[in-house]
């Protein structure tokens, strides 16, 4: 399994405030928010278009040299606390939490790829050094610095 794990500060936002502004993300935020984004899009899964588990996402970056599209959907959440995402297709994960701080909130942004077992030893071992390689790492990395930063003025 390959984990890539970093924490962003949003400072004088509460995690309330954070977890809001993801639940109510919709295109035209997403692609003001960072010059990188390119498609946001939250597709119900029930009637009355509550985020909620069940919900399906599609997410659009390039990062630089990254090409970062993502299908799936919304596997786990808890009110000002978490959101868990998952690959439709692909052994792909990604999950952000909320922790309050002092004068802000830390959000805590975790992806895991790949595979289990001895299969994942072999494949994950070859797909790090093509997808994640420490350069890419540091570019992930510093957007993800970059974009909660940039939450400060977003959030009201």
């Amino acid at each position: 399994m390959i984990t890539l794990k970093t924490n962003a500060i949003v400072k004088n936002k509460t995690p309330s405030q954070v977890y809001h502004w993801w639940t109510n993300l919709n295109n035209t935020k997403y692609v003001d928010w960072h010059e990188e984004h390119l498609k946001w899009e939250w597709k119900p899964s029930n009637e009355n278009n509550e985020i909620e588990v069940g919900y399906k996402v599609f997410i659009h970056e390039k990062i630089k040299s990254i090409d970062f599209k993502f299908w799936g959907k919304l596997v786990s959440a808890k009110k000002d606390s978490y959101l868990s995402f998952k690959h439709t297709f692909l052994p792909l994960a990604f999950s952000l939490t909320f922790d309050d701080i002092d004068n802000g909130t830390r959000v805590t942004w975790k992806m895991d790829a790949g595979f289990s077992g001895t299969l994942g030893k072999i494949l994950d071992s070859f797909l790090s050094n093509i997808y994640f390689s420490e350069p890419k790492k540091q570019l992930i990395y510093k957007h993800i610095a970059e974009e909660h930063q940039l939450l400060e003025t977003l959030i009201k």
